[in-house]
C-alpha cells in the first residue's frame, strides 16, 4: 500500500450497481478497494494487508455469516474487522426484532450492519 492510500477495504457484493457505488464513495477518499462477487472470494482475497471487508448478508453461494464464521477461523484473518451490508434493510430490522442475528453476529464478531447504497 503506498502513503496516499488511507486503507485497504475488501468490498463482497454480487451486486455490480452496488460495487460500483462503493467504489465511486470510498476510491476518491483513497482507499485501496478490492472486489469480489461470491463468499468464497472473501477467503482468496483477503490478506494480511486488509484493514477491513464490507460484506454483503445476502450472496449466491453463501450468506455472510457463513462467511465470517470462515473468516473467523481462518489463522491469519480472523483480526480483520466486518462490516456486513444489504440491501434489504427490513429484513435485517425483522431479524434483530427476533434476537437471532444479533447472536449471529456476536458468535462471528461482526461490527455493525449497514444498509448499502442505492442509486438515486
Amino acid at each position: 500500500m503506498d502513503m496516499n492510500t488511507k486503507g485497504k477495504i475488501l468490498v463482497i457484493d454480487d451486486d455490480p450497481t452496488s460495487l460500483h457505488l462503493i467504489a465511486d464513495i470510498l476510491e476518491p477518499e483513497g482507499y485501496d478497494i478490492t472486489f469480489g462477487t461470491r463468499g468464497a472470494d472473501a477467503i482468496e482475497l483477503c490478506d494480511d494487508d486488509t484493514d477491513i471487508i464490507l460484506l454483503d448478508y445476502h450472496l449466491p453461494d453463501a450468506n455472510g455469516i457463513e462467511v465470517c464464521e470462515r473468516l473467523k477461523l481462518h489463522p491469519t484473518l480472523s483480526d480483520v474487522p466486518v462490516i456486513f451490508i444489504t440491501a434489504n434493510p427490513v429484513v435485517i430490522l425483522n431479524t434483530l426484532a427476533s434476537g437471532n442475528l444479533f447472536l449471529e453476529c456476536a458468535k462471528t464478531l461482526c461490527l455493525i450492519f449497514l444498509a448499502r447504497p442505492s442509486p438515486l
